[in-house]
C-alpha cells in the first residue's frame, strides 16, 4: 500500500528536523571546542611568576636562566620534569624539584651542593676551584680565589685548570674528603687552611692560628677528626690557644705552646 500525500510531507518534516538537530549539536560541539581552546591560550594560563626556594650561591635570576620557560609560555606547555632535569645539569644544583602553581605560576625547589673546599694551585696564573665532598668541581677560575665561609682553603697542590661539573684528581680526593670531614664537625676553632706538603702529609691552620699537624690525608680521617675536636674542647677552658696540635697519632694527641691537654 503506497503511503499518503501527508505521510510522506510528515516523513520529509522530520528527516530535515533530525539533520537540523545534528548540525545544530555540530555548531555547538565546534564552538565549545573553539572557547576551551580559546580559554587555554588566554593570558590566564600564561606563566607570569617563578616561585623558588633553596638557592644559596645561585640567584632567582641564574635559576630562572636554568629553568628555561621563556616569556608567555602556557602552563600547559610546561613539562616540570623537563625543567626539573634542565635545572640539575647545573654543577651547583644536587636536586631539583617543580610544579605547577595554578594557573599562572611555578613553584622551584632546588638543593645546592655545598663547597668544603677551594683548591688554590701554585704558580702563575693562580687557579682556584670550588668543590663539594665528593670532589666535584661547582665553580673555577683565575686569580684570588673566593672566600667561602666554612670551606677550608686548600694549598699546595698542583693542578689545574679545573672544569665545573667535573671531579678533580683522584690524587686530590684524600684532602677533599679531610676537608669534608673538618666541615662536618663543625670544630669551636673552625679550620681556615690545609695544606698539601711534600710526601702528602698536611698542616692545617685554625681560624685562632693554632697549626694543626694532620698526618697523610688518607689515614684515619674520621679518628683525626674526633681527636682534634676532643683537645679543641679542653682547650677552650684555657686563656690560649695552644701553638699547635699533633694528630698524626690521633689515639695520642700532641699539644705545643699554650694551652693543655692529652699528651701534654
Amino acid at each position: 500500500m503506497e503511503p499518503s500525500g501527508t505521510s510522506l510531507w510528515a516523513l520529509k518534516v522530520r528527516e530535515r528536523r533530525r539533520r537540523l538537530r545534528g548540525a545544530t549539536l555540530s555548531l555547538l560541539a565546534a564552538a565549545a571546542v573553539t572557547a576551551a581552546y580559546l580559554f587555554m591560550r588566554s593570558p590566564l594560563f600564561v606563566v607570569d611568576h617563578l616561585r623558588i626556594s633553596g638557592f644559596e650561591r645561585l640567584t632567582p635570576e641564574e635559576i630562572r636562566d636554568l629553568a628555561g620557560v621563556p616569556t608567555g609560555t602556557l602552563i600547559w606547555r610546561v613539562a616540570p620534569e623537563a625543567v626539573a632535569r634542565r635545572l640539575e645539569t647545573h654543577p651547583r644544583i644536587a636536586g631539583a624539584v617543580v610544579r605547577r602553581a595554578w594557573p599562572r605560576g611555578l613553584v622551584i625547589e632546588i638543593r645546592e651542593r655545598r663547597p668544603v673546599a677551594v683548591l688554590v694551585s701554585g704558580g702563575e696564573p693562580t687557579r682556584w676551584a670550588e668543590v663539594d665532598g665528593q670532589g666535584l668541581v661547582l665553580a673555577a677560575g683565575e686569580g684570588p680565589p673566593p672566600e667561602l665561609p666554612g670551606a677550608v682553603r686548600l694549598e699546595g697542590i698542583a693542578g689545574g685548570p679545573w672544569q665545573p661539573g667535573r671531579p678533580v684528581e683522584d690524587g686530590l680526593l684524600p684532602a677533599v674528603r679531610v676537608a669534608a670531614a673538618l666541615k662536618a664537625a663543625a670544630l669551636p676553632d673552625p679550620a681556615r687552611d690545609l695544606r698539601v706538603q711534600a710526601g702528602g702529609t698536611l698542616r692545617l691552620r685554625l681560624a685562632s692560628g693554632t697549626e694543626v699537624r694532620w698526618g697523610r690525608a688518607e689515614e684515619d680521617a674520621a679518628e683525626k677528626v674526633r681527636a682534634l675536636a676532643a683537645v679543641l674542647a679542653q682547650l677552650e677552658r684555657e686563656p690560649q690557644p695552644a701553638r699547635y696540635i699533633d694528630v698524626t697519632h690521633p689515639q695520642r694527641p700532641v699539644l705545643g705552646g699554650q694551652g693543655s691537654g692529652p699528651g701534654r
